[in-house]
């Protein structure tokens, strides 16, 4: 029986993957778009962000793709991370952090 790549990598990473082919888009001075693929439906996934620097993250609970990060401060650095609830106990962790920064510099 032959696998494809998909099906090899997902083995190799356990039940729950985390979310793949993250992109943030649209970015204006008070909103970015966060777009994301999850391997499953019933997958939940979780996204928590913050500004650079900070300490303390904002978590946003059961999130689609594409989710729309709003009320954000204008020429600000901001980095989230995303992961997913597979069920039954089983989470991906949060993935590497992914940075941007919004628009409105003069």
């Amino acid at each position: 029986m032959q696998m494809n790549s998909i099906q090899l990598l997902m083995q190799e990473c356990g039940a729950c993957v985390l979310p793949i082919g993250v992109e943030v888009k649209e970015i204006i001075d008070v909103s970015a778009e966060i777009n994301w693929v999850s391997f499953s439906e019933e997958t939940a996934s979780f996204l928590r962000f913050r500004q650079k620097g900070e300490n303390d993250w904002t978590v946003i609970n059961n999130v689609s793709s594409p989710y729309r990060l709003t009320n954000l401060s204008d020429c600000t650095d901001y980095e989230f991370q995303l992961k997913n609830d597979c069920g039954e106990e089983e989470t991906s962790g949060y993935s590497r952090t992914y940075n941007f920064k919004t628009d409105g510099c003069c």
